[in-house]
C-alpha cells in the first residue's frame, strides 16, 4: 500500500511502503559513487537498528552472526581501543562474542573469545553439524623498525603503534575450535594458511556442505603472484586436516584482484562463491563449483556494488546476498537470487541502512531466526561520532518477497 510520496532534505522523491520505502533513481543511487549511469529503484528495509554492542571508547569492527543449536544468536566481533588513526591494525584488537537469547531484539555484553599479543582481525563463526564452533581470523604481528629494516618483510606495513610495533607484518589466517552448548574455546588458535611472506587473510566463515565437507575460504598475494587470489581449503575429515590451496578465483589479466570470498551452498547442492574485487570499480564477481567446492568455473562480473559479500540461503531455497555500500549514501546493502545465484534481482535491491558518515563500515553477516526474521549484523559510524560499533536488525522475511 503506497502512502503520499515524502521529501527528503535534498528535495528527491521517496515512496514509503509498508515496513519499507522506495528511492527512486535519480537520487540517492544516482549520486553515488561508482554507481551505474541507469541506478535501478532501491527499497529500503525500514526497521528499526538495534545496538548489539557500543561503546564510544571503542572501535568495534568485522561482526559475523550465526544461530545455535539451542536458538541462542552469536554475534562475534572485532574490538579495539579508537586509534588516533584508523588502519585497521590496532595494537590491543581482540576476538569478542555477544548474544542474544531473545531472536535479536537485545543483546548481552560482549565477552571476550581470543586474544594474543597480535592485532586480530575478521573473526568468522560456523556452527558445525556435531555441535562444534569453527572461528577462524586472520592476524597481524607487531614489529620494530629494527626489525623490519634488518629483515625487510615484503608486507610490512607503517602503523605507528608505540611500544607494540612501528610496523605491523601478517600473520596468517588462523583457526580457534570451540563448543555451542557451552560457548567455551580452545585456549590457543592454529596457524591454518599464510606467512609474513605470503600474504594470506579471511572475511567469510567456513561453509559446511551437505555432504560434510569443510571449505574454508581466504585470499591474499606473494611476490610470485603480487595482484590478490581467492582460494579455498578442503576438509573430509571435520577439520582434522585441510587440503593443499584450491584456486577458487583469479583474473587471467592480473587487473582485477579477488578478494574476502563468502560462501554459500544452493538448493542443488552447488556452491556458490561472491567477491570482492579491487580495479573493477567495486562490482562483486561470483563463481561456483559443482563437485563440492574441487573445482571452480571462472569468476564473472555481477552487476552488484559493494564489498564484502556475504550469502545466506533463505528457507524458499532463494539466496540473500548483504554486503557493505561505502559510496554515497553510506551504508549496507542486499539482493536476492530467485535462481540459485545465476542472476540476481538488483531491480529490487534493498538498502538495509543508508546512514553511514563515511565509508568505513559495514562487513555485514546474516542469519535465520526461529520466528520468521533474518537478522543482519553489521559495523557503523554516524554524523558527529568517533566510534565504531556494533548494529543489527531484524528483517521479517516477509519484506524479502
Amino acid at each position: 500500500m503506497l502512502n503520499r510520496p515524502a521529501r527528503n532534505p535534498m528535495g528527491r522523491q521517496i515512496r514509503v511502503i509498508v515496513g519499507m520505502c522506495t528511492l527512486t533513481a535519480p537520487g540517492w543511487l544516482a549520486a553515488a559513487e561508482s554507481a551505474p549511469a541507469t541506478a535501478p529503484v532501491a527499497t529500503v528495509i525500514a526497521v528499526p537498528p538495534v545496538a548489539v554492542y557500543r561503546d564510544p571508547g571503542r572501535y568495534n569492527s568485522f561482526p559475523d552472526i550465526e544461530r545455535l543449536p539451542d536458538g541462542r544468536l552469536l554475534c562475534v566481533f572485532r574490538d579495539a581501543t579508537f586509534p588516533d588513526r584508523v588502519r585497521h591494525i590496532e595494537a590491543d584488537a581482540r576476538i569478542v562474542g555477544s548474544i542474544s537469547t531473545d531472536e535479536g531484539r537485545s543483546w548481552s555484553k560482549p565477552v571476550e573469545i581470543y586474544d594474543s599479543p597480535a592485532c586480530q582481525n575478521d573473526p568468522s563463526i560456523v556452527v558445525l553439524r556435531d555441535g562444534r564452533i569453527l572461528l577462524t581470523f586472520f592476524n597481524w604481528i607487531g614489529r620494530s623498525a629494527d626489525y623490519v629494516a634488518e629483515h625487510k618483510p615484503p608486507y610490512a606495513r607503517r602503523v605507528d603503534r608505540g611500544e607494540w610495533g612501528a610496523f605491523a607484518e601478517p600473520g596468517g589466517v588462523h583457526r580457534l575450535w570451540g563448543q555451542a552448548r557451552t560457548l567455551t574455546w580452545e585456549k590457543e588458535a592454529t596457524l591454518t594458511t599464510g606467512s609474513n611472506t605470503i600474504l594470506r587473510a579471511t572475511s567469510s566463515a567456513v561453509l559446511e556442505t551437505r555432504g560434510g565437507t569443510l571449505l574454508l575460504p581466504f585470499y591474499g598475494r606473494s611476490q610470485a603472484e603480487p595482484c590478490d587470489q581467492a582460494y579455498v581449503l578442503h576438509s573430509t575429515d571435520g577439520g582434522k586436516s585441510w587440503s593443499d590451496a584450491i584456486l577458487l578465483a583469479a583474473d587471467p589479466d592480473k587487473k582485477v584482484a579477488m578478494q574476502e570470498p563468502g560462501l554459500v551452498e544452493t538448493a542443488e547442492g552447488h556452491i556458490v562463491a561472491l567477491l570482492r574485487t579491487s580495479g573493477a570499480e567495486d562490482h562483486l564477481y561470483m563463481t561456483r563449483s559443482t563437485d563440492d567446492g574441487r573445482r571452480w568455473a571462472p569468476a564473472q562480473r555481477t552487476d552488484l556494488i559493494g564489498h564484502p559479500p556475504e550469502a545466506l540461503r533463505l528457507p524458499d531455497n532463494r539466496l540473500l546476498v548483504v554486503y557493505g555500500y561505502r559510496h554515497k549514501p553510506f551504508g549496507v546493502r542486499a539482493c536476492v537470487s530467485p535462481d540459485g545465484g545465476r542472476t540476481w534481482d538488483r531491480g529490487r535491491e534493498l538498502v538495509i541502512t543508508a546512514t553511514g558518515e563515511h565509508g568505513d563500515l559495514g562487513y555485514p553477516s546474516a542469519c535465520l531466526t526461529g520466528d520468521g526474521h533474518v537478522v543482519v549484523v553489521y559495523y557503523m559510524n554516524g554524523a558527529g561520532t568517533r566510534d565504531r560499533w556494533i548494529e543489527s536488525k531484524r528483517i521479517p522475511l516477509t519484506m524479502l518477497r
